[in-house]
């Protein structure tokens, strides 16, 4: 509550204008770990989805506002690129090491192969079989802005803690609904 007077005595603004956006983004950081059980003897979970605007005139700081209400979101996805970024290095390395060992094993069963003894190779086919692939890490992300109703299913499904559909006008993203095939 302090932060939030702060911000809106500094901007000249609102309180809801900082306040609102701050809910949001922390609601998305929180995601699908929390949910309510509305009924005290029943497994039915309810998990929210909160939904923000701010409305108000042109030249009332709706912007400036939102975008410092942002910062703390903004700051955990700056982490969680650098943090992608090492487990793509981490990955690379795997997958290089997945691949020396998958042609190390082609060529020893070859020669095993040549030499014609068949328990040998079965006993080295099972004993050595190369590990499946490494997948690739999927970066965690918190927020994503002006996308299509495709690759925002491709986004939850990578993210199934859920995430932020930022749109800095309203209008946009109610016309977007608009198109056909989205009803």
């Amino acid at each position: 509550r302090d932060w939030v007077e702060d911000v809106a005595e500094r901007m000249q603004v609102p309180p809801d204008f900082v306040a609102a956006p701050l809910m949001v983004a922390f609601s998305a950081v929180v995601g699908r770990k929390v949910g309510i059980r509305p009924k005290r003897y029943d497994d039915w979970l309810v998990v929210a989805n909160l939904w923000g605007a701010i409305v108000g005139s042109p030249g009332l700081l709706k912007s400036p506002a939102l975008k410092e209400a942002l910062a703390p979101m903004n700051a955990l996805i700056a982490r969680a690129i650098e943090d992608h970024k090492e487990k793509v290095k981490e990955y690379e390395a795997e997958k290089e090491i997945s691949e020396a060992r998958g042609d190390w094993f082609a060529s020893e069963k070859k020669k095993l192969a040549k030499k014609g003894d068949i328990a040998a190779l079965q006993d080295f086919i099972e004993a050595n079989r190369p590990e499946d692939e490494p997948e690739p890490p999927k970066e965690r992300r918190y927020r994503t802005e002006d996308t299509t109703t495709e690759k925002l299913g491709e986004l939850l499904n990578e993210n199934p803690n859920g995430l932020m559909i930022f749109r800095d006008e309203l209008v946009g993203f109610l016309r977007s609904l608009d198109r056909y095939g989205r009803e």
